[in-house]
């Protein structure tokens, strides 16, 4: 039996149904047999049921979720749950979606994985970035046209970029999770309060964007790296979920 990844899954899906991003979720859900519905959910995001004996299923999402991005991924992600046959009915909290940040159950990474590339396809974003450095504003930019979050989008970005670059994610202060692109060659902290020296520290509701350069230390377990000792740090605050998103990229002395 030939076993699929989530992101194979979903490149599959998107190839049969033609569609290109923004991934119509609504095309998508008929095509196998769900039904999507708003639902005033207490405690969850988002729920997957299937409708025993039959090859159909309902999806349902927590009305009054911010955030367009944020709504799409959670509907991709239950999505995924359905195609990959997790089971006869998954709820999912908040912290099961769109990062892995409070959750490793591989159904809710698969998941995540799956709505990801749903979402964003790993080819399209390389397309976008094909001339471009990444950045705060290139990351925008594939995120409003795949109709996609920051959060998301810039996880995805990590995976095509060749540039060494991490991107990094604190909510409240606090440095929770990172991804990197494969020639990023260090450690990011992470379970630590920003540290003071940070860009991202100094954010607010009223300097909510900056670029910056900050000594490697205040981001990794390293104090220098040959004729690195800083990196270009750009910040931006999110403040509806009090989230600061970071891209990191080193210096040359």
């Amino acid at each position: 039996m030939i076993s699929h990844s989530p992101e194979d899954l979903a490149r599959v899906l998107l190839s049969r149904l033609k569609i290109e991003p923004p991934t119509d979720l609504e095309i998508v859900a008929a095509a196998i047999g769900l039904h999507i519905q708003g639902e005033p959910l207490v405690n969850l995001d988002g729920v997957m049921s299937r409708i025993p004996k039959q090859a159909h299923g309902i999806v349902a999402v927590r009305a009054g979720i911010r955030g367009l991005g944020r709504v799409r991924f959670t509907l991709a992600h239950e999505i995924g749950h359905y195609i990959q046959q997790h089971g006869a009915e998954i709820l999912c909290k908040s912290s099961n979606i769109e990062t892995n940040i409070y959750s490793n159950h591989p159904e809710e990474v698969e998941a995540n994985l799956f709505a990801s590339e749903l979402l964003i396809p790993t080819e399209y974003v390389s397309r976008l970035l094909a001339e471009r450095s990444v950045s705060i504003e290139t990351v925008k930019l594939v995120a409003e046209r795949s109709k996609s979050s920051l959060t998301a989008t810039v996880i995805q970005c990590m995976k095509v970029i060749t540039e060494p670059c991490a991107a990094v994610i604190s909510v409240d202060g606090k440095v929770c999770f990172y991804e990197s692109s494969k020639t990023w060659k260090y450690v990011v902290r992470v379970g630590c309060g920003l540290d003071k020296r940070s860009v991202a520290a100094g954010l607010d509701l009223e300097l909510n964007k900056k670029t910056g350069c900050v000594p490697i230390s205040a981001w990794t377990t390293i104090a220098r790296s040959g004729p690195v000792s800083s990196l270009e740090e750009q910040s931006i605050y999110l403040p509806p979920y009090n989230m600061t998103l970071s891209l990191l990229k080193p210096v040359l002395a």
